[in-house]
């Protein structure tokens, strides 16, 4: 490729494990994103002189393909380091990455090992995100709120977060709305929502999931404000409560204005420029967590390992820990001091930007006051 033009030397691998077709929790969009990152890096010079080379395992959500993806990108593929895994087979990766001394970069968090390994650097609140659904609401705004999510343990944590966050803003009748991993009619649900005369949802499902689901509660005529974080709602979602006028409420955990964050306007930047060479989609998902997650990730990755006087892990954990990593669009990731959540050392990250839908079509917050509901932390103001 053009871009790899004066790249000398063995290519510098980093991977990613997760869904691309599963039914539960899936990220068909994400390769591309990072094929973007990738071919960013390298237009800029690469990794050290090298070409920086991304591959990707689709571990399906099952736990077997995934101990097989664990070993293919540790032992196989020989990689530097993981970059934006998510999904739900976390667990099965975690012993292979400790065995190997291998860093999981900008991971999602939801198992242990994201939470407390020091090879753990995840770029925000994973499932715990739905805590800050309190910030979305005014005590007593709303009385019936259900939580809409896919059936299994981990979907029952996030209405669980979401439950606990709204009971302190007054919501007292709060009821999960969930179905089997493989539905995809989504109406009988949005029929429930309608039936029960909710007031507010919560969204507990990933954007490729969101937007039929907010499509069905549109064609009921639901009348209902929709409430998520950032790890729910991307561009197919948002087109969807757009297009339909659903009242959308999000609490953001990046930066989301391009006029007013350098950092995501290099994004679509770089999706502008890399997204045909690459066949993004229609549609192509450029707001969720999860997209901003692969691409900061990418290239803070990238910064690290130009930065550190080896890739070994050693050098690169000693360079992340005298060098916080400035995102441009979330306070600096700054792993050396526990996180606030008792027990989850490695999640730095818990503030968030309230945002609502406006008529404009934009989901913006309307400052730069950045908030959190977790105890003893302190609004900040973002991001340069």
């Amino acid at each position: 490729m053009a871009d790899n033009a004066g790249l000398r030397g063995e290519p510098v691998v980093i991977g990613s494990m997760f869904p691309v077709s599963a039914p539960l929790s899936t990220f068909p969009q994400l390769p591309y994103m990072a094929r973007i990152a990738v071919r960013s890096v390298n237009a800029a010079g690469g990794i050290k002189g090298r070409p920086l080379t991304w591959v990707h395992c689709d571990d399906k959500g099952d736990p077997n393909v995934a101990a097989k993806c664990a070993d293919q990108l540790v032992h196989q593929k020989k990689v530097t380091a993981l970059v934006e895994s998510v999904g739900l087979q976390g667990n099965i990766a975690w012993p292979v990455l400790k065995k190997a001394d291998i860093i999981n970069w900008f991971n999602v968090p939801i198992w242990p090992d994201d939470f407390t390994s020091p090879l753990s650097y995840p770029a925000g609140l994973g499932i715990h995100a739905h805590q800050n659904m309190g910030l979305l609401v005014k005590r007593g705004e709303f009385k019936k709120v259900a939580c809409m999510t896919g059936q299994g343990a981990t979907a029952a944590k996030l209405c669980g977060f979401a439950r606990d966050s709204l009971a302190a803003k007054g919501v007292k009748d709060f009821k999960t709305i969930s179905w089997p991993t493989d539905t995809t009619t989504f109406q009988p649900y949005a029929a429930k929502v309608m039936a029960d005369r909710y007031d507010a949802v919560v969204m507990a499902v990933g954007d490729a999931l969101a937007a039929p689901v907010l499509q069905s509660l549109a064609d009921m005529d639901a009348d209902v404000t929709v409430l998520a974080p950032s790890t729910s709602i991307g561009t197919q979602s948002l087109k969807a409560a757009r297009e339909n006028g659903i009242p959308l409420r999000v609490a953001s955990s990046w930066a989301t204005d391009p006029a007013r964050n350098a950092a995501r306007k290099r994004m679509l930047d770089s999706v502008e420029k890399y997204g045909p060479s690459v066949g993004v989609p229609p549609d192509f998902d450029t707001l969720s967590d999860n997209a901003f997650n692969m691409y900061q990730g990418v290239m803070s990755l990238a910064a690290v390992m130009n930065g550190a006087t080896s890739l070994k892990t050693a050098d690169l954990q000693a360079y992340i820990a005298a060098h916080p990593t400035a995102t441009g669009a979330a306070p600096p990731l700054d792993w050396t001091k526990p996180g606030p959540l008792p027990g989850f050392s490695r999640i730095v990250q818990v503030h968030a930007a309230p945002a609502r839908l406006e008529e404009d079509g934009d989901l913006t917050p309307a400052t730069d006051t950045w908030r959190s509901v977790f105890p003893g932390v302190h609004d900040v103001k973002c991001c340069s």
